[in-house]
């Protein structure tokens, strides 16, 4: 598994050896002074390892391959996008420039988060998708770490295989590999409201498919519908009723970009989908 092999080579090798021994490891948490945390599809473990700065300062050096400066812009944003589909989440005191935060210092936490392709968990969502005709759209839904990002690139591998033409807009670096899949179109790292009005005007695009969207996206989805581009795209949330009243994504709703919502919610390693038209969803104000 590449994500799994970079990871081995640029960890330091307490953190890498941590990695080997455990079972399906899906994200990596260290926090100075305390010990190392190893979570898998199954459990979280608390490791042996105390986590010392010099131990966060080597590891952050070592992903980023001593270049800590080309990663400067999401670094901003609390973040590292690494090879693979690879994110590391990081923290510590910020820095200001005008008003701005510019940086950060005191680095105190960084969790790495391991990315895993899961053949056909999108499958659920890929059928009710075919049986409309691949002409509207879907917003999947999740509380955090449950598996939307894992779902949505495997949805990118059945669409394609079954035809149709592709826009992925992956800001993160975290939906598309170093291949892209067949006649898709990856914009990778651009803004994705900018990356949206992109993709409907030069890549001509039958579905897009976006991560995590916000209120930043809005006009530029209302346009990508308007032109009849269908939209699966990913938010945080905790039940269809809060999706649907959140205000952020009421324009979305009251344009019929998501007619479908799809509840994403895991036991263990298996993943279960909850679907519903939000049309017909009540007790929501959208």
């Amino acid at each position: 598994m590449p994500a799994m092999s970079f990871l081995e080579n640029n960890l330091p090798s307490v953190l890498s050896y941590l990695l080997k021994e455990s079972t399906e490891p899906e994200e990596l948490r260290l926090c100075l002074h305390r010990p190392v945390v190893v979570k898998t599809r199954r459990e979280k473990r608390i490791s042996p390892v105390i986590c010392t700065r010099a131990l966060l300062e080597e590891t952050l050096a070592r992903l980023t391959e001593y270049s800590f400066y080309n990663h400067s812009d999401t670094v901003k944003e609390g973040y590292l996008s690494l090879p693979y589909g690879i994110r590391a989440g990081i923290c510590g005191s910020a820095l200001f420039q005008n008003g701005k935060i510019s940086g950060i210092k005191d680095l105190c936490f960084l969790s790495v988060r391991i990315p895993r392709n899961i053949k056909n968990a999108a499958l659920p969502l890929f059928s009710r998708l075919k049986s409309n005709g691949f002409t509207s759209g879907a917003l999947l839904y999740s509380l955090p770490g449950v598996g939307k990002t894992t779902v949505l690139k495997d949805l990118i591998r059945l669409l394609s295989e079954s035809g149709l033409s592709l826009a992925v807009i992956d800001e993160r670096g975290e939906l598309s590999s170093e291949a892209s899949p067949l006649d898709t179109a990856v914009y990778r790292y651009y803004r994705k409201a900018d990356a949206i009005v992109m993709a409907v005007k030069t890549s001509c695009p039958q579905m897009l498919i976006l991560d995590e969207i916000g209120v930043t996206e809005q006009e530029a989805l209302i346009s990508a519908a308007c032109c009849g581009v269908p939209v699966v795209a990913s938010a945080h949330g905790s039940s269809e009723t809060e999706i649907l009243s959140r205000a952020a994504f009421k324009p979305l709703f009251r344009e019929g970009i998501f007619s479908l919502l799809a509840g994403l919610t895991r036991k263990e390693s298996e993943l279960f989908y909850h679907f519903s038209f939000a049309h017909e969803v009540k007790g929501a104000d959208h």
